[in-house]
């Protein structure tokens, strides 16, 4: 018998969110391969103990299972696929779930009633890493993710850096700067950049950082993950909020309408799009300077980093 599990959706974000699953799934003490759906998650395998290894979707879609092997995908349950997650249509269906409530609906369904395995959906183990001990001062900074839309404004970031600076705390800026624009306007500020490769080195300087303050993407969910102080900013419509101890989840006020037009119209959960490619995410179809995100104050982030690493 092999286990093959699929995470809940595409990014690494929602690969670390089921951890706890995966894990449950190695404890068992059945061989468990990770499917991964796209570049994203690629590399999170080596740092997961007891895994037997990994498989690019369109690798495991070539397999011929044997009839004692069992595929445990996430993104097969009905309440995944056929509704759109967040929407007023399914909140007034389902009730006002976060993507942790759905993540525990869909894994009893599909690994505790046909398993029979048990775990704690809430308990997060720390992923092994090398500490870095010239980042155990330092806060670093996520701005940039797959769309616009969840990004802080550039004024903000500059006036919480030189907040920071003023109390003697240095802070890095994470990210691809090639490929996000809110993370090459913070450098080309004058933000330093810390470089991260690999997938081993993101989990290293986030591991050994003193803290965080992110955008709701993959790295803050990676920080948290690893318990570290995480101030994580959301849009007001969002179904991604952390409830850790380690985690201050500050959230957007209201959207504007042109925002829940576009949430209302979304496709349904990207499920069209072919295995294993980058996924192009809708854009906000609000104007910058009425984005929920501008309403973020510099303010809420100082005191929510005070309430966490008491600066």
């Amino acid at each position: 018998m092999v286990y093959y599990f699929a995470p809940i959706a595409d990014g690494l974000g929602d690969l670390l969110i089921t951890l706890p699953a995966l894990e449950a799934l190695i404890a068992s003490g059945v061989p468990t391969y990770l499917v991964i759906r796209s570049p994203k998650q690629e590399g999170v395998a080596q740092c997961i103990p007891g895994l037997s290894g990994s498989l690019k979707e369109p690798e495991f879609l070539a397999l011929t299972l044997k009839e004692t092997d069992r595929y445990i995908n996430l993104r097969s349950h009905p309440l995944y696929l056929e509704n759109n997650l967040g929407s007023d249509k399914f909140i007034n269906e389902f009730g006002n779930l976060s993507i942790f409530d759905i993540f525990e609906r869909i894994s009893q369904d599909i690994i505790t009633q046909e398993l029979g395995i048990v775990w704690d959906f809430k308990k997060y183990n720390p992923l092994p890493f090398n500490f870095r001990p010239e980042l155990k001062d330092k806060i670093l900074f996520v701005p940039g993710s797959a769309g616009s839309f969840k990004c802080w404004t550039k004024e903000g970031w500059i006036e919480l850096y030189s907040r920071l600076k003023q109390k003697g705390i240095e802070c890095f800026v994470l990210g691809q700067p090639e490929k996000s624009k809110a993370c090459a306007e913070l450098v080309e500020a004058g933000l330093p950049l810390l470089k991260t490769d690999t997938i081993h080195d993101a989990l290293d300087v986030v591991s050994s950082a003193r803290a965080m303050v992110s955008i709701d993407t993959g790295l803050m969910h990676m920080s948290i993950q690893q318990k570290r102080p995480t101030v994580s900013l959301f849009l007001a419509r969002a179904i991604f909020d952390r409830h850790q101890e380690n985690c201050s989840v500050i959230r957007a006020p209201a959207c504007v309408e042109e925002c829940l037009k576009w949430v209302k119209a979304e496709p349904s959960n990207h499920a069209d799009i072919p295995v294993f490619e980058e996924i192009a995410f809708f854009d906000c179809l609000a104007t910058f300077e009425t984005r929920c995100m501008n309403g973020v104050t510099v303010e809420q982030v100082m005191s929510a980093l005070g309430e966490l690493i008491n600066i």
